[in-house]
């Protein structure tokens, strides 16, 4: 899926999901020692929809600082 067919199917998919809980554990963020104003968080996230088991997945987001001093997510993986 190129990036607009990915957030079309997004879009259309949250609004039917019934989520119950989101939880976040063990976030980690770290500065790239070597790229000025590049970020890496890593984190447990847990989501429970009605009608549906846990799912618990590590989440990885590489985030870019901007000119202005705001944070963009460039990157992310799920595991």
């Amino acid at each position: 899926m190129n990036r607009d067919e990915w957030t079309a199917f997004s879009l259309q998919t949250i609004g039917r999901r019934q989520i119950r809980s989101v939880r976040i554990s063990d976030l980690m963020l770290l500065a790239d020692p070597v790229v000025d104003g590049l970020f890496l968080s890593r984190f447990l996230l847990e989501v429970e929809e009605s009608g549906y088991p846990r799912v618990v997945t590590v989440r990885r987001m590489y985030w870019r600082r901007s000119e202005s001093g705001a944070f963009r997510i460039i990157a992310e993986d799920a595991g």
